[in-house]
């Protein structure tokens, strides 16, 4: 349970160090690129050995690429419509590995399921009712939630395809191509770096990097069926409460329960 605990902590950690990085941080691609050279020191620092992994390598390559797709668009939503709902949506891509998992692998849902998931997207509708000033419904929000999802669905492909030894390997790959992929994002915005975006980019990384591992150390000792909705759940009731304590966010009566309805889809979909 603490293992779950720290996943908890560090996966609420990774959206407050965004948000609070909005004040501070200029070179926000500098930042990201030193957040995941600091997941690949971690990463390293748990890759028992080192050996060539056709599936590792492809699953991680791709997975890297949408961890620096879905961070940026996180950065991006959380400056334009807040911590709250880009966290719900960030969350609400468990959708995603669901879907394909029922398409793809065979995997049915149960009726509790069922009903979490059209509880979902029903939840998914009255929020992207939010419109911006420009007048355009929040698109960004359900690119956020695809690109978060499909990287979720990726550790699915990989538990399906790959060697569960190489798990090490797994991430380690994906966190380096990640970083790989930040720093020529960098290069081609002409982006440097300064020593704010080294702090927040370390800040961010650290429990970037370990929200996944104690996860998994979690799933060793608590059942999924547990482990996942309290991890969702928990994460997504910690953010509110700080985004409504540090920043005075406000939630609007119509996300107020489109928030309620995504919190009761996750533990649905989880049952």
């Amino acid at each position: 349970m603490l293992d779950l605990i720290a996943a908890v902590l560090c996966s609420t950690a990774v959206s407050l160090v965004m948000r609070w990085s909005e004040d501070h941080v200029t070179q926000t691609g500098g930042m990201l690129a030193v957040n995941y050279l600091t997941c690949t020191l971690c990463a390293l620092c748990f890759c028992p050995a080192f050996s060539w992994d056709g599936t590792s390598f492809l699953c991680g390559l791709t997975m890297g690429a949408l961890l620096v797709t879905g961070l940026i668009l996180l950065q991006y939503n959380i400056r334009r419509h807040g911590v709250i709902l880009s966290s719900l949506y960030t969350r609400l891509g468990i959708l995603v590995p669901i879907i394909c998992s029922i398409v793809l692998f065979q995997e049915m849902p149960h009726g509790m399921q069922w009903i979490g998931i059209f509880l979902a997207l029903g939840s998914i509708c009255l929020c992207s009712r939010h419109v911006s000033e420009n007048g355009r419904i929040g698109i960004s929000l359900l690119l956020l939630l695809l690109a978060n999802g499909t990287c979720d669905m990726m550790n699915k492909v990989f538990e399906v395809f790959g060697d569960p030894h190489q798990n090490g390997l797994f991430l380690l790959i994906a966190f380096a191509s990640a970083a790989l992929f930040s720093l020529l994002r960098m290069g081609l915005h002409r982006g440097g770096i300064d020593p704010k975006s080294v702090f927040f980019g370390i800040g961010l990384g650290i429990p970037n990097y370990f929200s996944s591992r104690f996860l998994l150390y979690a799933l060793q000792e608590v059942p999924a069926v547990i482990a996942y909705p309290t991890y969702s759940v928990v994460t997504i009731a910690l953010i509110t409460l700080a985004a409504l304590v540090l920043w005075k966010e406000r939630i609007r009566r119509q996300n107020a329960i489109a928030m309620a309805g995504i919190v009761c889809a996750i533990v649905l979909m989880n049952l």
